[in-house]
């Protein structure tokens, strides 16, 4: 064999390789940068977590897990990080600064702000209702409506930086 052919097929295994481990971080441990305050006080402007995509189509989305899903402004789609408030089922309510469940009151020591724009929604099977933990600076679910199933790219598992802030989710 010649010494270019040893070569050629030595990039062609470092090149599977270097997909390989591509593919694995960019399904179970992608980093994001956190863009804006509307997560605030759960995750800040700048913050660096790690969501994972794998995770999301083997468990499902679950209320109160903090999510990457793609939102369509007016520019066009964007990545936006929220936190699911509803799922598939559910009917949501907003009276008077609280949010209700199925009836039932939730729970919300993380916001910040209070919880404006009144409102109910019954969600259909693939639909969910995500807002921002920042309430009064969070473009959400109360403004562009439910998302579907398609749009919810990942879940955060990690805040990794700054490192005093370190946190599993």
């Amino acid at each position: 064999m010649s010494i270019k052919k040893e070569i050629v097929e030595e990039y062609i295994k470092s090149f599977k390789q270097a997909l390989i481990i591509f593919l694995i971080l960019f399904i179970g441990f992608w980093p994001v940068r956190i863009d804006g305050i509307s997560m605030e006080p759960s995750l800040c402007n700048k913050d660096r977590v790690i969501m994972s995509r794998a995770l999301g189509l083997i468990s499902g989305y679950e209320r109160g897990e903090l999510v990457i899903c793609k939102n369509k402004d007016k520019i066009g789609p964007k990545n936006i990080v929220k936190r699911i408030i509803a799922v598939p089922g559910d009917s949501l309510e907003i009276k008077e600064g609280k949010v209700y469940i199925n009836g039932e009151m939730l729970n919300e020591d993380y916001i910040l702000g209070d919880t404006s724009k009144d409102m109910t929604i019954d969600l259909l099977e693939n639909q969910y209702f995500v807002m921002g933990d920042n309430r009064q600076e969070s473009v959400d679910s109360r403004y562009f409506g439910a998302i579907d199933k398609k749009s919810l790219k990942g879940k955060i598992i990690l805040r990794w930086f700054p490192i005093n802030k370190l946190k599993i989710y």
